[in-house]
């Protein structure tokens, strides 16, 4: 292979690995927001308390939607909110939101 069209290749290589490079470090980047907003929105969620909820459950139940809460509220082993285990509450509050 002459000498010259296996330095063009060489410089193609290094052109592509560079290029492969700097998607690597944009996903990369991509990647740590990503876990960055899931861990922040892990901790609100975690950080919601019994009146919180409460008040959620009710502003819901005047919207007629009563049933409905005492529908979610068995699938967590619960008739009222204080049966729920706090720990529970973010998946509590996603389900009633959806209402």
């Amino acid at each position: 292979m002459p000498q010259e069209l296996l330095n063009a290749f060489i410089g193609q290589l290094i052109e592509s690995l560079d290029g492969i490079s700097e998607a690597l470090r944009i996903l990369q980047q991509y990647c740590q927001t990503e876990m960055e907003d899931a861990m922040t929105e892990k901790a609100k969620m975690s950080d919601i308390g019994t009146e919180t909820v409460r008040e959620m459950l009710i502003q819901k139940s005047k919207e007629g939607k009563a049933d409905r809460i005492r529908e979610i509220l068995t699938l967590f082993n619960a008739e009222r909110i204080s049966d729920v285990d706090p720990a529970k509450y973010p998946e509590l509050i996603k389900m009633v939101s959806g209402l």
